[in-house]
């Protein structure tokens, strides 16, 4: 029987008990209608008693045959449930729990079983990350370098003996312990700026672009370390930490200020013989004495030994700079990663603005004492000069990378540059100079007039080991070129700013990527980036990058051009959201593009569901291009990149071709100044003559 029958059998008996009782006291009442009160009230107090009666053993046996048997039960399986104890539940017969007991046991004994399968599978777990440690703990013991893991506030998580052997105090080495007990702090942190800035660039990055060497020394300053430090990520990409790779480079470092020393000595040394081997060629040239053979020997010998002596200097020399190459740990870098520390360490530490401008290149060198330098030569120029703003630019030169630092004053005198290079650096391992540091990049810096009040310093450095600019493979082709003959009518519009100097103009150059090359048909954006120009410089650190859900699938066609797949925009906010943020960069500027009128329909389909109108002028640079040298020639992106020497990296991204197209841009407001185009409303007017143009010929 059930609990819930039986509980139904005791009620309904109940019931019947009282309707006896009462249906009885009521028949003896009207029966007799002459029987005594006292009778009436005896009768009346039987049935109460009958009833009570009749209830108590209801709830006698329910408490008998249900309660008890579910208290019992309930205890059992509390204690099944927190202990390991592996049993069924007993409960006494006659109870009225039905199967109750039953199912309980059932659960029971599948717990039993899920346990033993959870004990089995951690056993099996517990033994592979036994024997993956063990594995671990091999390599990491017969590593010749020092091996350290750290968390982001730079305490120890892991380390191995060869980091205790090279970092020489094990009593300061020890998990949670400070990382800074034992190293010096400044290239451990700059290091991981760097790397922290390329990630939140959202950059794709090579696998060896993942880590970044650098130099430290312990903090006694007895030992030089090369390292190398690489991101510990988690699953959502979040920096959780870092590890750490460290040697010993003290005896490298010796070694090299020996030879250093001796190429000096041998230089110097050589100068003296050249300078009297060419006095005394002139002392013969000014005593016409010695005649015929005998002079024309002496001559030909003092010559032959100028010669052979300057030549030996020469390859001294050369020889010096590649020794010094090979022995200083020098990488590639990205012009932003350098400047973008450095712009944010000068603004907290001395107040000074930095603002980069250009594209972006990659240089090789030591980004940790370059920045230093960085560093030294601005405090120094605004102490010379008192002016407090720079700009940065990267620009390419024949075999070097220079980095131009440009402010609003007058040019640095030679000598006082020479001053300023034998200070040694603040923050440096081993009191280094500025002038060591430009001599180990094989660099001499020099100050020059920009334009008329502006001067620069400019530093040449070396060019990176990998390739400069990433043109596209020959397989992917240009978006084919768009038209809208509404952007003929801009002038309408554009108001009292048709009349600005083009240079006077702030620009936000953009470009986006998309499902396909349909606007109306169905194809939607799923990246769009911009940069800004102001006085005819690219700010490269005022940027505007966003991806963008679409909402639908992204083909796989599309996603060969641009990189961008399906998982890379599931997360992330829609059109709806980015297009407001995108009309608030951009403001009042002109809005730049390359085929600017594909870029153009795709946003403007979106402008009424998103609450925004972009009603901001625009240019074309594809336009302008044909504007100033004519259809005969190459407009495609990469074809007008090439004819101005504009670096090209990380083309068919957004950001990439949106750097591209600003570097041609900044090109033709020079070729239309030329022209004779000097105000916004000239530029769209010609821009109006090229479309009505193509119009005409579409229609023929």
């Amino acid at each position: 029987m059930t609990p819930r029958i039986f509980m139904l059998v005791v009620l309904a008996a109940v019931g019947v008990a009282a309707a006896a009782v009462l249906g009885g006291a009521l028949w003896l009442l009207s029966s007799a209608s002459d029987l005594p009160a006292s009778a009436a009230l005896m009768i009346a107090g039987a049935g109460v008693v009958l009833l009570f009666l009749a209830v108590a053993v209801a709830w006698a046996l329910v408490e008998l045959r249900v309660l008890r048997p579910l208290a019992s039960l309930t205890g059992q399986a509390h204690a099944l449930a927190n202990s390991r104890a592996e049993r069924d539940v007993e409960i006494a017969t006659g109870h009225a729990l039905g199967r109750l007991p039953e199912t309980v046991n059932e659960l029971a004994r599948g717990l039993i079983s899920a346990r033993h399968e959870i004990v089995k599978a951690m056993t099996t777990a517990t033994a592979r990350i036994d024997e993956e440690k063990g594995r671990l703990e091999a390599i990491l013991i017969d590593l010749s370098e020092g091996v350290l893991v750290c968390n982001l506030n730079h305490r120890v998580m892991l380390y191995n003996q060869a980091a205790v052997r090279l970092l020489g105090a094990p009593e300061q080495l020890g998990l949670g312990r400070s990382l800074f007990g034992l190293v010096t702090r400044e290239p451990i942190q700059h290091t991981l700026e760097q790397l922290q800035y390329r990630l939140r660039q959202g950059r794709e990055l090579s696998p060896t672009e993942h880590g970044t060497s650098f130099v430290c020394a312990t903090v006694d300053a007895r030992t030089l370390l090369q390292g190398r430090m690489s991101l510990v990520l988690d699953a959502h990409g979040a920096i959780t930490g870092y590890v750490l790779s460290v040697t010993d480079i003290s005896k490298d470092v010796v070694d090299l200020a020996q030879r250093d020393t001796l190429l000096r000595q041998a230089t110097e040394g050589l100068r003296a013989p050249v300078a009297n081997l060419r006095a005394a060629a002139e002392t013969l040239a000014s005593f016409p004495d010695l005649v015929g053979n005998e002079r024309s020997a002496f001559e030909q010998v003092i010559f032959n030994e100028s010669k052979a002596l300057s030549d030996r200097l020469s390859g001294l020399a050369s020889a010096y700079r590649r020794l010094i190459d090979r022995q200083w740990p020098l990488s590639d870098i990205y012009s932003a990663d350098l400047i973008n520390c450095l712009t944010r360490h000068l603004k907290e530490e001395a107040g000074l603005a930095v603002t980069m401008v250009g594209i972006p290149l990659w240089l090789h060198g030591d980004s940790h004492f370059l920045m230093l330098t960085l560093e030294h030569l601005i405090k120094r120029i605004n102490v010379h000069t008192g002016t407090a703003a720079f700009d940065i630019e990267p620009l390419m030169g024949d075999r070097n990378i220079y980095l131009d630092i440009v402010w609003d004053g007058d040019v640095i005198p030679s000598s006082v540059l020479d001053r300023w290079l034998d200070v040694p650096l603040e923050g440096a391992v081993g009191d280094r100079t500025a002038r060591q540091v430009l001599e180990h990049h094989g660099a001499e810096l020099w100050s020059q007039a920009k334009r008329p009040n502006q001067a620069l310093l400019r530093v040449p450095l070396p060019a990176p080991r990998r390739a400069q600019f990433e043109w596209p493979p020959d397989q992917l082709p240009e978006r084919p070129e768009f038209y809208d003959f509404e952007l003929m009518h801009q002038r309408e519009t554009v108001g009292d700013i048709g009349d600005r100097l083009l240079r006077e103009l702030e620009y936000v150059v953009f470009d986006t990527e998309t499902t396909g090359l349909k606007p109306s048909g169905g194809d939607e954006i799923v990246s769009i980036a911009g940069v800004r120009i102001v006085n005819s410089r690219i700010l490269a650190g005022e940027t505007f990058v966003r991806l963008i859900n679409p909402r639908r699938d992204i083909p796989t066609a599309s996603s060969r051009f641009h990189n961008i797949t399906d998982d890379m925009v599931r997360d992330k906010p829609p059109i709806q959201t980015v297009l407001p943020q995108f009309k608030a960069f951009v403001g009042d500027a002109v809005l730049v593009a390359h085929n600017a009128a594909f870029d153009m329909k795709f946003l403007k389909l979106k402008e009424v569901e998103c609450g925004v109108v972009l009603d901001n002028p625009v240019l074309d640079s594809l336009l302008l291009s044909v504007f100033i040298e004519g259809e005969e020639m190459d407009h495609t992106l990469d074809g007008i990149a090439r004819r101005f020497g504009v670096e090209v990296a990380r083309r068919h991204t957004a950001l990439g071709d949106a750097l591209v197209t600003a570097g041609i841009f900044v090109h033709l407001l020079d070729l239309l100044e030329a022209r004779g185009i000097r105000t916004l409303n000239q530029a769209l007017e010609a821009s109006e003559g090229l479309l009505e143009l193509k119009r005409q010929q579409e229609q023929l």
